[in-house]
């Protein structure tokens, strides 16, 4: 997806992804959702939102709800609210020493209601 946003641009084909979260249903679900969380060239943040119709990303056409989809610009600050929210993890950005690269993937698996059938799953890889 592309998107301006107050003059800058967001693209989700031209930008790093960093972490997702999403509902753990079929995409077709009317309920789910999934967020990704991007890192720029430039080094800024954003989020890109989609989900069926019951979701917070749904469109609206009048009615009725369908799929939808958003690009959330982020700061750092946010990036990081999100990723500890979403994932459950407090160190989104992983120390690395001079020389070395860190490839770790961490999956999370917890609970998003109080119904114990609707969890969502996430994936989250450090950044160096």
């Amino acid at each position: 997806m592309k998107k301006i946003i107050n003059g800058k641009k967001y693209n989700t084909n031209t930008a790093k992804e960093i972490a997702h979260a999403s509902a753990n249903c079929d995409p077709s679900d009317f309920e789910f959702w999934r967020e990704t969380l991007y890192k720029k060239k430039t080094g800024e943040f954003f989020l890109h939102g989609e989900g069926q119709g019951n979701s917070k990303y749904a469109s609206h056409y009048g009615n009725s709800r369908g799929a939808g989809e958003e690009i959330i610009p982020m700061d750092e600050n946010e990036a990081r609210e999100w990723t500890i929210k979403k994932l459950n993890y407090n160190n989104y950005k992983p120390t690395i020493q001079q020389n070395q690269k860190i490839k770790t993937s961490i999956r999370i698996i917890f609970f998003i209601s109080e119904n114990p059938q609707l969890f969502a799953t996430a994936r989250f890889t450090p950044v160096g």
